[in-house]
């Protein structure tokens, strides 16, 4: 009973944090002393013409009666039309979101996979070379720009080296099925296709996790060492319990948890924040939608990507909360209780 309740109590705040988020996303976007219409116009339209884009948008209209307009269209799932693209936003959303989410996942098990191993190894290995070697690598990741990396990235692996492509997602032929490129691939069972998404797939990933790894290597070394020096891991060691055992099993289990808030932070980040990334390697993805939609103030895609980054981001830290029930008992036999 106490899982359920607390199961909702999360839900309830989750609905109150992406109101807010669009609340006032809402409100900033459209104080901003510009008038949007003659940008989705174009230079060449007459008066008559704008004047019809104002109603149609209401625009016209005051800010409060816009946000009733607005929220009314959104409990009927409908994000509007978007004045740029003249699409609905939803139908746009769709179609650039699964590219993001591909390259989110690819980025974060590469943060999972190396990050936490980093972070193990350079715990076990204080004080040795390879442990400064590794912390130098987290302060240089959390601290390198990400526009710098993938210009670099570029410049050495494709027109140096010539390894890589420069940028895009796929130049074989596909079909479109569920809009996951790899997936799609081999559904369809397009290997060679398969391998040329993937190969597209390695820069702007490697840069999009080189920051979050850095972050997710120091947090775990950290973890890991304050659990090396605990008591019970001192009576484990005692016991004569093989080293493999006691780091395994005891040491890296209860030092998961701020680990895994890394992760579940980065995920969300890697969602919403792969803007600049997707930008520098003309990924087509949600987040190269958001910058043109901000370049040409497009309202209702501008709205359309907050609701979806931040469902995403709420909806994570969420299945995160959850998972710390199954990995410390301590914390399932609090919220039980």
């Amino acid at each position: 009973m106490g899982l359920r309740r607390y199961i909702l109590r999360r839900l309830g705040l989750m609905i109150i944090v992406i109101w807010g988020l669009i609340t006032i996303t809402f409100i900033v976007s459209h104080v901003i002393p510009v008038d949007p219409v003659a940008l989705w116009a174009g230079e060449k339209a007459r008066m008559q013409e704008l004047d019809i884009i104002r109603k149609r948008y209401h625009l016209d209209e005051p800010l409060w009666r816009q946000y009733i307009y607005f929220f009314q269209d959104l409990l009927q799932g409908n994000l509007g039309i978007s004045p740029v693209t003249n699409r609905p936003v939803l139908q746009d959303l769709t179609y650039f979101f699964p590219a993001t989410f591909e390259l989110a996942l690819l980025s974060l098990i590469m943060v999972m996979a190396l990050g936490i191993l980093f972070g193990v190894f350079s715990a076990l290995k204080r004080g040795s070379i390879t442990d400064h070697l590794l912390r130098i690598y987290s302060l240089t990741g959390t601290s390198m720009p990400i526009f710098w990396l993938g210009v670099m990235l570029q410049f050495v692996l494709y027109f140096s080296l010539d390894w890589l492509p420069l940028g895009g997602r796929i130049d074989a032929q596909w079909t479109r099925i569920t809009g996951f490129v790899l997936l799609d691939t081999l559904i369809a069972g397009n290997l060679h296709g398969f391998l040329d998404a993937f190969k597209h797939m390695i820069m702007p990933a490697f840069c999009l996790s080189f920051s979050s790894m850095g972050l997710v290597v120091r947090i775990t070394r950290s973890s890991m060492l304050e659990v090396l020096g605990a008591d019970y891991i001192r009576t484990a060691k005692s016991k004569g319990l093989p080293k493999n055992v006691v780091i395994y099993k005891h040491v890296l289990k209860n030092a998961l948890i701020p680990p895994l808030t890394a992760l579940a932070w980065t995920f969300g980040n890697l969602l919403q924040g792969a803007m600049i990334t997707e930008t520098v390697f003309s990924w087509p993805g949600i987040g190269n939608y958001a910058a043109s939609a901000i370049y040409t103030l497009d309202f209702p895609a501008v709205m359309g990507f907050t609701i979806l980054a931040g469902i995403s981001v709420v909806v994570v830290n969420l299945i995160t909360d959850l998972l710390y029930l199954f990995i410390d008992p301590r914390i399932r036999m609090l919220e039980a209780a």
